[in-house]
Parts: C-alpha cells; structure tokens; sequence
C-alpha cells in the first residue's frame, strides 16, 4: 500500500532508509526521544498490522471510515487486513486551515454506516475534534457501534480507542511528502467549502 523509498541495497528487515553517515540522523522510526520519527512504507504496514490485531481483540468493524488525508491511507490498509468495506470521509471546516473553525462530517457520512460497527480512523489524534465530529456523525447517521483508531497516539490530550504507535515525537508520514498547495496535510482543495 505505502511507496516504499528507492535503496541501491535492501536486506530483508531493513528500515527502508539509506544507511546514516558518520554523524548523520538515520532511521528515527524506533525512537524512544522526543524528537522527529520518520515512518516509512515497512513501519506503517507493520503499524497497520499490529493496529488490525489489536482491534479485533474487542470490535470487529464491518466499515472503516478513514479521515482524509493521513486516516485514509491507514484506513484502506486495515479494511484490506480486516477483509471490510472502506469509505474516506473529507472533513469541512478543519481548524488547522484559515482560523478556528469546527469541523463537519454529518453532510458527508455515508447512509450505509446504519446498524453497522463503524471504525473512525486517522494518522494522528491532535485534539480529537476531528475524530469526535466523525464519531457524533456515525452516531447520527445509526451506527450500532462506532470506535476510533490512529496509527500513533500522544501521551498527553485526545485517547482513540485503539492506536499502533505511542510517542510524542514530531511523526512524519510518506504521505506527508506529497505536494499540496493548501493547508498542511491538505490535498489542495481543502480551501473550499
């Protein structure tokens, strides 16, 4: 699912990161600091795997709602783990893009989530509004369950229900490499409303 980075050598288990020089940071992906965590393509399947066997110790979701941008990518590799249907829910309004506004997902939540066990999902928590508007839209739109999952979650604010990473290091994704030309994170249009 994850584009793995380009390497003139792999060896089975490596991280998928050219090896440091002398005195260069190499593969953060395993630190333990406060600091910068790179995830590549190998860490994130791994996270997503470990994520999937977590959550069907206590929920067995029959659709994943993955959060555009970051929730999509994890949320489409769990629905292809767990063998459900995958649908990605845009957010209007997100806080992060021109001044504080509340985020919406009632108008883009999708009818079949309806007696279903739904599973919100996004890279990282933040606050949490993104998540509970998602949450409080499954709610309304009849889900019989709804839970949350993140690929990493902070010591501190916003608890999903299931999470693959805890760390509180600054986290970047491959997709977080991708060009936008809006807000952070965005895919360019999330100007618009």
């Amino acid at each position: 699912m994850f584009r793995k980075r380009s390497r003139s050598s792999e060896a089975p288990g490596d991280s998928g990161m050219p090896p440091a020089a002398a005195g260069e940071p190499g593969d953060r992906s395993e630190s333990t600091s406060h600091g910068l965590r790179e995830l590549v393509a190998e860490r994130l399947d791994a996270a997503c795997r470990a994520l999937a066997r977590e959550i069907v110790r206590s929920f067995e979701p029959e659709i994943i709602v993955g959060l555009v941008k970051g929730g999509a990518y994890a949320g489409e590799e769990l629905a292809a783990i767990l063998g459900c249907k995958f649908v990605p829910l845009r957010l209007h309004a997100r806080s992060r893009d021109h001044g504080y506004r509340s985020p919406a997902a009632e108008s883009q939540m999708p009818a079949e989530v309806a007696g279903k066990r739904v599973l919100v999902v996004d890279d990282i928590p933040g606050t949490g509004e993104t998540l509970n508007a998602a949450v409080e839209a499954a709610n309304r739109a009849g889900a019989e369950a709804v839970r949350t999952a993140t690929l990493v979650a902070r010591s501190s604010g916003y608890r999903p229900d299931f999470s693959a990473i805890q760390t509180d290091d600054l986290v970047v994704f491959p997709w977080d490499y991708e060009p936008t030309t809006g807000a952070v994170g965005s895919a360019g249009d999330d100007l618009a409303d």
